[in-house]
């Protein structure tokens, strides 16, 4: 629990919207015997607690890694009639 809520951990409001689903999807879980419920309940909190939502990063956008050239190459594309 340390790690959910240290200043080092990044504790930013998605990681403690995932949290508070994780524990509100794992008491409709338990209440209704749903094991998809509970499933789901335990990747929300896992995600909560190591901090891993959106596949590592996948959905970031991904840094311009530029070289300095900042030349556009490109070609006209004329109709045929």
């Amino acid at each position: 629990m340390k790690t959910l809520f240290s200043a080092n951990g990044q504790f930013n409001w998605l990681r403690l919207l995932r949290f508070a689903l994780g524990i509100f999807m794992g008491i409709q879980a338990f209440h209704g015997q749903d094991v998809l419920a509970g499933i789901l309940s335990a990747i929300l909190l896992w995600q909560a607690y190591t901090n891993a939502g959106c596949a590592w990063g996948a959905c970031s956008v991904p840094v311009n890694s530029s070289n300095g050239n900042t030349e556009i190459e490109a070609e006209e594309v004329t109709a045929k009639k």
